[in-house]
């Protein structure tokens, strides 16, 4: 029986459990590509307060750029949805999004200020999205993408991605 059919999982959704909401959008989005149940699964998590469903429907309408151009632009938003709540992996994608111009206009000033933020409220975190968070400020503070280049800034974030970068010899190709 798969989960979408479980008595249990349903009665959950039905009294309202956004979290068993997000997982039968996510389900239905990852197992049988049905975009149209995920979105509608999706926003009714989103609606009853599970913040990262909106990043998994910006994640499903970033997936479907390639049939419509608009999707690019509600993956955009949705991220930013999350982003504005303090959901860390949305305030990544947020920054990627801002600094390679993915649904919205690039900046490249903005997208540094989504990372900083992110640093700031998630830094004292031990997890995979702090790391990713750190590494990406450190490079553009390395690079001064966004911000003027600082060594010193770089270092102070993440000093031993500093010394990596220094030898790979990324310094001689930018």
């Amino acid at each position: 029986m798969c989960i979408r059919d479980s008595y249990w999982y349903q009665q959950s959704v039905n009294q309202g459990n956004s979290i068993a909401m997000k997982n039968l959008g996510s389900f239905y989005f990852l197992i049988d590509n049905d975009v149209h149940n995920a979105i509608k699964y999706l926003k009714m998590a989103f609606n009853s307060g599970e913040l990262s469903a909106a990043w998994s429907l910006g994640n499903v309408y970033k997936s479907m750029t390639n049939v419509n151009k608009n999707n690019e632009y509600m993956a955009y938003e949705w991220m930013l949805k999350a982003a504005q709540k303090n959901y860390l992996p949305a305030q990544f994608e947020v920054s990627m999004m801002l600094l390679n111009g993915e649904g919205v206009q690039a900046n490249k000033i903005s997208s540094f200020d989504w990372l900083t933020k992110a640093l700031k409220i998630h830094g004292n975190q031990n997890n995979i999205w702090v790391e990713l968070v750190k590494k990406e400020l450190t490079s553009r503070y390395f690079f001064g993408v966004g911000v003027d280049a600082s060594f010193l800034e770089a270092q102070k974030i993440d000093s031993a991605y500093v010394m990596e970068l220094v030898s790979s010899g990324m310094l001689s190709s930018h």
